[in-house]
């Protein structure tokens, strides 16, 4: 299953880029009331673009609530108070920036 992509927005100041997010679904589980899917996400602009695998996974309670749950790949440098999005956002397409 592929979700669409985002709508491309123009960047102010006269710079017109696009932007990227595309999220691909590699597979998804279901399991009684908890569904898991490993996604590729693809995020940038330009020739800047980032993909980076997750893995999301959704559990229901008895009273409707949902649990959302979103993994990353993080290098172990990366402690529990650190700014996740931080390290994906400054890394390259080859793992460096």
């Amino acid at each position: 299953m592929k979700l669409p992509d985002s709508p491309p927005r123009p960047r102010t100041a006269g710079i017109c880029s696009e932007e990227l997010l595309r999220i691909t679904m590699v597979t998804v589980q279901v399991n009684g009331n908890e569904t898991a899917w490993v996604c590729e996400n693809r995020f940038g602009t330009g020739d800047d673009v980032l993909m980076v695998h997750s893995i999301e996974t959704f559990a229901w309670d008895f009273d409707g609530n949902l649990l959302i749950k979103t993994y990353y790949p993080m290098p172990e440098h990366i402690g529990a108070d650190a700014d996740p999005y931080a390290h994906i956002l400054r890394q390259g397409p080859d793992g460096n920036r």
